[in-house]
């Protein structure tokens, strides 16, 4: 429990404003590699996510000062080919002068009594692994579930885009459909039309989105939506998000048909085989470690199947 001159709850209860989690945000996280560096207008967009929760979100104050919080959004999660109610936790932060004070801990505990109560299936979240967090996150009953990696390119190497160009209007449902059918992963999130437009249409002005799309004869598109954003350590990159590949020359050919000057960001779990061959083959330099950690809420072990992880970028680095 947190010291008596604290006082702690969900958004419910009491919300902060915009500036305030921007100001913990950029306190807690400027020395964290790989954070996308919005202020405002980034927290602002972050904040209308559709399936955000106050109900779980959760807050803690001393005096009038916010000091440490999270963010919970609803989100129905494919795990195991079935789309299950997941609670998605990001942004757990505490001011560096408030930790090893029971903080982090109490308003994680009490999203999960809440969680439990509105009936979700699971909780699920990324941490980077041995941190103070994986370790909190650990003795709270999280567990596992996969380890991805960042990889980095410098720049592009322009020649035959075979086949990658931008995205028209024309095409945004077929994306959509090659979103939603990336059930080789476990992650994946429903896409309804709210979550859509606030993930491509619906961003601040400092981190639009251009979605592409490579036909393939014979078979299904591949698709990825490029997200130019500055990150800390990192400076400024573009991340490929929803990046969904097909032949191992996907990410080398989507490669040549970007400006020289394009440095990217790409995540993939482990496991996915086809697209770190299909990185690999385009240069890419693997990077740091991100663990995805699951709570399953409705019965012991029933976290799905073991299947590669699908990166929710904007639930990884905000983005």
């Amino acid at each position: 429990m947190p010291a008596p001159d604290y006082s702690t709850g969900p958004y419910t209860a009491r919300a902060p404003s915009v500036a305030q989690v921007s100001r913990l945000n950029d306190l807690c996280f400027a020395e964290y590699p790989g954070v996308i560096e919005g202020g405002e207008p980034f927290m602002r967009w972050y904040m209308a996510r559709p399936g955000l929760d106050p109900r779980l979100c959760q807050a803690a104050w001393h005096g009038d000062g916010l000091v440490a919080g999270l963010f919970v959004t609803r989100l129905a999660l494919h795990l195991g080919a079935t789309p299950r109610p997941v609670g998605v936790i990001d942004t757990v932060m505490t001011h560096p002068e408030h930790r090893r004070r029971g903080l982090a801990g109490s308003l994680l505990s009490a999203t999960i009594r809440a969680a439990r109560e509105l009936g979700l299936w699971a909780l699920q979240l990324y941490t980077a692994p041995g941190s103070a967090g994986h370790r909190l996150y650990g003795s709270l009953g999280f567990r596992d579930r996969a380890t991805l990696r960042y990889w980095t390119r410098a720049k592009t190497d322009p020649g035959d885009p075979a086949r990658w160009r931008p995205c028209s209007l024309a095409d945004e449902a077929r994306v959509q459909d090659v979103v939603a059918s990336h059930r080789s992963h476990d992650g994946v999130p429903e896409m309804d039309t709210a979550y859509w437009a606030w993930r491509r249409h619906d961003r601040p002005l400092e981190l639009p989105a251009a979605t592409w799309i490579r036909d393939l004869p014979g078979g299904p598109a591949e698709t990825v939506a490029l997200l130019p954003a500055t990150m800390t350590a990192l400076g400024r990159r573009t991340v490929c998000s929803d990046l969904m590949v097909r032949q191992e020359d996907s990410v080398e050919s989507l490669c040549a048909a970007l400006p020289a000057s394009t440095s990217l960001v790409a995540l993939a779990d482990e496991r996915d085989h086809l697209l770190i061959t299909s990185l690999r083959k385009a240069d890419f330099e693997r990077g740091s470690a991100e663990v995805a950690m699951l709570m399953s809420l409705s019965s012991p072990g029933g976290a799905g199947a073991d299947l590669p992880w699908f990166a929710l970028t904007e639930s990884v680095i905000g983005v």
